[in-house]
C-alpha cells in the first residue's frame, strides 16, 4: 500500500472541512425552513360582518364578555332571548354554534382573533 504524502493529507483534510461545512449550511437552511412553519397562521381579516353579528347577539348591552382562542370566538351574553341563534348560523364564515346559559361559541377558523378584536373595538 501506497502511503498518502503531506500534500495528499493536507487535501484531505482541506477536503473534509469543506464536505462537512457544506453539510452544515443545508442543515442550517433546512432548520430556518421548520422554524418558520411551526407556528400557527392567523387570518388577518374576517369574512363575518362583526356588527351584524353584535346585533344578532342583542347589542352591545346584551354583551359582557368576549373572549377567543385560535379557532373559536366565545361571547357571554345577558339576556339569552335576545340571542338570535337561526340568523348567526346563516352566517357564511361560521362553521359551527354553541350555546349555552350564558355564552355562545362561534366557530370561524383562522380569522377568530381579528374577529374577537372587531367585536371588542365595537362595544
Amino acid at each position: 500500500m501506497k502511503t498518502m504524502t503531506k500534500k495528499e493529507k493536507i487535501l484531505f483534510i482541506f477536503l473534509q472541512i469543506i464536505t462537512l461545512g457544506l453539510i452544515w449550511i443545508y442543515w442550517n437552511n433546512k432548520s430556518k425552513k421548520y422554524k418558520n412553519e411551526n407556528h400557527l397562521s392567523q387570518e388577518l381579516k374576517s369574512g363575518i360582518n362583526a356588527i351584524k353579528l353584535i346585533k344578532l347577539i342583542g347589542g352591545p348591552n346584551n354583551i359582557s364578555e368576549v373572549v377567543n382562542t385560535h379557532t373559536k370566538v366565545k361571547i357571554k351574553y345577558n339576556i339569552r332571548e335576545r340571542v338570535q341563534l337561526d340568523e348567526i348560523k346563516k352566517i357564511s364564515g361560521i362553521s359551527g354554534v354553541f350555546i349555552n346559559d350564558v355564552a355562545i361559541t362561534i366557530i370561524v377558523g383562522n380569522s377568530a382573533t381579528n374577529l374577537c378584536n372587531i367585536i371588542n373595538a365595537n362595544l
